[in-house]
């Protein structure tokens, strides 16, 4: 309430505000002999002007860059507003509020070096298993509220990150996997919690697959699939490859049978859950049998990302472009006795990413990357469709690449942005080994039991993480 003693604005209001101005306890003048100690407590606008100047003065400090008419603005835009809302002919423009005056007003945006802008809250990193805790070496940098004034961020807690697996989402996997015979040359193959389908035809020793919703890697491989009913593919042998972190993907492919195996298939599908980031390939494969007991395969592939790379997805401000990688996929598969095979694959490609003008990532260098997996597996070991393993893998993981990242440090004196360059690795701190045993059986379409033992070092290619055992039973009964 306004001191009884007070002016009112009248007709310069849209020039006035209020200020704390009875009994204050402040310095005084020195001369003054009625107080003691150069301190007492007075009123009236001499107590009231120095609250407004000094949060002037403040305000100019930290914001040196800033004219005097643009602070004022911001102490009267934001005034803690009094009486009749808005402004008014007794208090102004309203109650000075410094603590407001000094925190972000409006929305914070990014400002890039060829001057354009982009929302903060648009702008941020979305980062693949592949790429590990690379960015948390993101650094700080300074964003921009409605009067142009820099605030500083850190970056890194702008990553998205992937979740992690776990064993609670692998107990609720159900494996809804059916086979169903359309004709004599023609099956369809569906995931039905998925929504996947796939139809293949056979014409004498070709055939012709038509996927939607399907594991591309499922679709064109020529090596046995071995079966582990009821475990997601998340904890199963097969090593990652280039296609199989797509989503919602389509895939056309030809395969023919002779003693060399071939095929090539068009895969479509998107590097996101919510199926935005869209990205098209092409894989060609073949296998060599030299004997029944083994098999060596070679496989060459082309992805294409539209706004992603390796999965990684930076928006807004820090916007990537077209992203290609070429990859070349090693197999091999030896007998080791009746039902026991050795299976090893190795994955290793290189990446393009296009720069932006307008991002503020000036340059990504060439990425590789590799993934591997060993394994050991085991059929009608104790039972009849019975199912035994043992798996060594290392998940996709990128082993060289560097970012170069232009990001804002600040305003120069003539209230213009200083931006600075910042080169980043792209290789997370460590390597993700997994170690699994894993049983699965299935006796018959009803019932599955399946057991894991499943250990995890440096996960997620943290070195600093702590290593992870994990342990699962499974008993799935329908009825």
């Amino acid at each position: 309430v306004i001191a009884s003693y007070s002016n009112r604005c009248g007709d310069a209001q849209n020039w006035c505000m209020a200020a704390p101005g009875n009994t204050i306890y402040s310095t005084v003048d020195t001369t003054d002999n009625n107080s003691s100690e150069n301190y007492d407590t007075k009123s009236g606008t001499s107590m009231a002007a120095p609250h407004v100047s000094g949060a002037a003065a403040i305000l100019r400090s930290k914001w040196p860059s800033k004219t005097a008419a643009q602070i004022v603005d911001i102490l009267y835009d934001t005034a803690t507003d009094l009486g009749v809302a808005g402004t008014d002919a007794i208090y102004g423009r309203g109650l000075l509020n410094l603590d407001n005056a000094l925190y972000a007003q409006g929305a914070l945006t990014v400002a890039s070096a060829t001057g354009g802008s982009h929302y903060f809250s648009d702008s941020g990193f979305a980062s693949s298993s592949a790429m590990g805790d690379a960015l948390d070496a993101l650094p700080m940098a300074a964003v921009f509220d409605r009067y142009h004034r820099d605030y500083q961020v850190d970056l890194s807690a702008s990553v998205q990150k992937p979740t992690a697996g776990n064993l609670l989402t692998e107990l609720q996997y159900q494996d809804s996997s059916v086979i169903l015979p359309l004709s004599a040359n023609s099956l369809l193959f569906s995931e039905i919690d998925k929504g996947s389908i796939q139809v293949r035809n056979s014409y004498d020793d070709i055939k012709l697959s038509v996927a939607y919703r399907q594991n591309p890697d499922q679709v064109l491989s020529l090596d046995a699939q071995p079966s582990f009913s009821g475990i997601s593919t998340a904890y199963t042998p097969q090593a990652d490859s280039y296609f199989s972190k797509l989503n919602n993907a389509s895939v056309i492919g030809i395969s023919k049978d002779s003693k060399i195996d071939s095929s090539i298939g068009l895969i479509s599908g998107y590097t996101d859950a919510q199926a935005q980031h869209l990205a098209n390939g092409i894989s060609s494969r073949m296998v060599i049998r030299p004997n029944s007991q083994w098999s060596l395969g070679v496989g060459v592939s082309y992805l294409q990302e539209q706004e992603s790379f390796l999965s990684n997805y930076f928006s807004g401000a820090y916007q990537t472009g077209v992203a290609s990688t070429k990859a070349l996929n090693l197999s091999a598969t030896a007998q080791l006795s009746t039902g026991v095979n050795l299976l090893a694959q190795y994955n290793v490609g290189q990446t393009s990413v296009e720069a932006l003008r307008n991002s503020n990532v000036s340059q990504i260098s060439n990425i590789d990357s590799h993934s591997y997996a060993l394994s050991l597996m085991a059929r009608d070991i104790y039972q009849a469709r019975d199912n035994v393993f043992v798996s060594l893998k290392q998940p996709m993981r990128i082993t060289s690449g560097e970012m170069s990242l232009h990001v804002a440090e600040g305003l120069n004196p003539d209230d213009s942005v200083r931006f600075v360059n910042h080169n980043l690795s792209l290789n997370p701190s460590g390597s993700e080994k997994t170690l699994t045993l894993g049983y699965s059986r299935r006796p018959n379409q009803d019932r599955s039991i399946n057991w894991l033992l499943h250990y995890k070092n440096q996960p997620n290619h943290q070195a600093s993480a702590r290593a992870e055992t994990q342990a699962l039973f499974k008993l799935i009964q329908r009825f």
